[in-house]
This record gives structure tokens, sequence and C-alpha cells, in this order.
């Protein structure tokens, strides 16, 4: 009779004990980062703003466009390193300022923030973006205020001072900073909408050439201390910035800023009349020249002012695919000079 029950008990355990195994087996932390991996490996990766490969919400999230100063006193900025797409143009008195556009990353801070000119909303309305900046000419608070740009919301930082932190690394006037998360957090607060709606740019992978044709790239902008350099780095594929002949610095990360592409578009610059700050405007809309440096060379072309987005092309008028990563573009005075080693 014991041995009957045994056998029973025996019989009824086994099962019990191989259901509990597989099962430990099936859901094992291996077998649960088996199934994470496989989930992640089904999400189908996008192009962002500047090209790069991402996940489908980060490639919709609304881009944000941040004016950025360059004063000597504000250098060395903090952000620029980490923007996926950078404008840089003379703003007055022959100093250059930066247009910074964010959707991949969120670096710890971004500024010296400063004003706005109605050449860098333009650019900021072909984005779609959240506009932010302190104050800015009386033409563009107008065309702000009434409505001008459809495809901008403005983040002045005079009716949004929570979202623009001080710090006390930099004298006044370059002491506003901001971040990323504070401004999607303002995009949030006044319920300006959250997805991106911008024409995009073409892009391809790098193909640097055997032997590099362009190796060092320089731009006269206006005067002393705001000469720009591009140094060709054969091994990243990628052009390392100077900032009056000396390495262009990111103030968050203490590295040297670079792109994958960099375009020079030639524009024509007015000065404001009678402005005693020596400001000027900038005419985006009749196209012109264009050099475009990547993968080592040099294309010449034109850029255009189509319907949605500035374009670039090339000699035979097709479209300039720009590599995946950082993009810098120069708009630099049709009288100044652009210059390139061979």
């Amino acid at each position: 009779m014991k041995k009957k029950v045994l056998i029973i008990m025996v019989g009824i355990l086994i099962p019990v004990i191989l259901v509990g195994f597989f099962w430990r087996q099936k859901n094992s932390p291996q077998d649960k980062q088996k199934t994470d991996s496989q989930k992640q490996s089904e999400v189908i990766l996008v192009d962002a703003v500047n090209g790069i490969k991402v996940g489908p919400e980060m490639a919709t999230a609304r881009p944000i466009a941040v004016m950025v100063e360059n004063h000597p006193d504000a250098r060395p900025q903090s952000g620029l390193a980490a923007a996926d797409v950078v404008y840089e143009a003379l703003a007055e008195g022959g100093i250059t300022r930066f247009l910074a556009i964010f959707q991949t990353q969120n670096p710890h801070f971004i500024g010296p923030v400063r004003s706005a000119r109605e050449y860098y909303a333009q650019i900021a309305d072909q984005w779609g973006a959240l506009y932010a900046h302190v104050g800015g000419s009386n033409e563009v608070i107008a065309q702000l205020k009434s409505g001008q740009y459809k495809n901008l919301d403005d983040a002045n930082e005079y009716y949004n001072f929570d979202f623009f932190p001080r710090r006390n690394n930099k004298p006044q006037p370059h002491h506003i900073f901001t971040t990323v998360e504070k401004l999607r957090e303002l995009i949030s607060f006044h319920k300006y909408p959250t997805k991106a709606q911008f024409s995009p740019w073409n892009f391809k992978e790098d193909s640097p050439v055997a032997s590099s044709t362009v190796t060092k790239i320089s731009i006269d902008f206006s005067r002393a201390g705001y000469e720009v350099g591009w140094v060709y780095d054969s091994k990243t594929n990628s052009y390392d910035r100077l900032q009056y002949f000396e390495p262009h610095l990111d103030e968050n990360t203490g590295k040297q800023i670079f792109a994958k592409t960099v375009v020079v578009q030639m524009v024509t610059v007015t000065p404001v009349p009678k402005d005693p700050l020596l400001s000027v405007d900038i005419d985006l809309k009749s196209g012109g020249k264009a050099y475009v440096f990547l993968d080592g060379q040099v294309i010449e072309g034109v850029w255009k002012n189509e319907p949605g987005k500035t374009r670039f092309y090339n000699s035979n008028n097709q479209e300039i695919s720009f590599n995946r990563g950082p993009i810098w573009v120069e708009l630099v005075p049709v009288e100044k000079e652009v210059s390139w080693k061979q």
C-alpha cells in the first residue's frame, strides 16, 4: 500500500517539476532579453532632421530652434555640438550668430540665448520649429506677433522667463540659457503642436574619396574674431570647426564641434538703414551660389528657395544628398571670400 502511494506521489510530482522547469526556462532573464532585442529590431528606423536613423517617435518630435550668440564674451557656447543642424549668419556690427536646430539630443545647456532676426525666423519657419529667443529686432517681433510665420511657434524669453534659466558663469547679457527639456515643457504649457512638420533634405551614407581633395575650408565672414575654419578628418569623415583660428569647443563637453556636412550658402546681405547697431537684412529668397563640403570633397552648385525649404543642387541640377549627422549651413555674404585647400 505504501509503495502504491509513493508511486502515485512520484507520478504527480514529476510532471509538476517538469512544468516548473520549462516555465522558468521560458521566462528566464536571458529569454526576456532576447524578446526585448527582437522587439527592438522590429522598430523601423527613419530619418531625423539631420538624416541619422532614429525611432519614429524621435523622428516625429517637433524641431526646436534656438538663437545662440557668438560674441567673444559668450564663448564657449553650450549645446552647439549637440545640435542636429546649425545656421551661422551675420547679425549686427560684423558679429555672427547661430540658429541651432535640436531634435535628437538633449544637451545639458543651450546658450547663451540672444535676440531674433527676420531671416532666422524665416529659417525656423521652414522647419516648423518652436523658435526660442530673447527679444529681437522691432521688425521680427511685429511679424511674430501678427502671425506672419505660419509654421513656427514663438518662444520669446520676455514672456516665458521660467523656461530660460540664468547662469552665473557668464556676464550679462550673455547669461540666459535654456534646455530642450525646458522648451518641450513650454510647448506643452502653451499647448503648441508637438509633431514635426517640414520638408526634409535628401541623405546618403558616407562615401569618402580615396584621397581628400579638400583638407581645410576658410570663411571670411566680416572682421577679426569671426574667421571660420573647417578641417577635414579622414578618420571620421567629418569636419572639425575652428573659430578665430582655434578649435571651437562646446562648453557642455569641452570637445571640439564637428559636422558631417558643411554647406556654404552665398547670400546678399544689406545693412539696415540708419541702424546704430549696424544690423543687416539677408535675402533668403533669390537663390545663388552654394558649396557643399562632404566626404573630403566639394560640390559646387546653387541654392534655391523652394516651397517649404531651401534646397541645394549640383551643376547638373540634381539635389545634393547630405551625409547623415550634424549639418552646418554658413550664410556668407556674396562679396566675402570662401576658400579651400586641395
